[in-house]
């Protein structure tokens, strides 16, 4: 989606696309993190844990 255009003057498909778009970087990244965090474990010996569910940062 261009800078000047609204997201009301896109077309479904236009949406469409750059959500595939989107969805396609937000994989790229969590793969990429996925094999740090298995670097991190194979050749450093770090655990790493993930948080509980349900409960608050806060």
């Amino acid at each position: 989606m261009a800078i000047d255009q609204k997201p009301s003057e896109t077309s479904p498909v236009q949406q469409i696309k750059a959500l595939q778009v989107q969805l396609k970087q937000a994989q790229d990244t969590a793969q990429l993190f996925e094999a740090v965090i298995d670097v991190l474990r194979k050749d450093y010996g770090v655990r790493i844990a993930k948080k509980p569910l349900g409960k608050s940062s806060n």
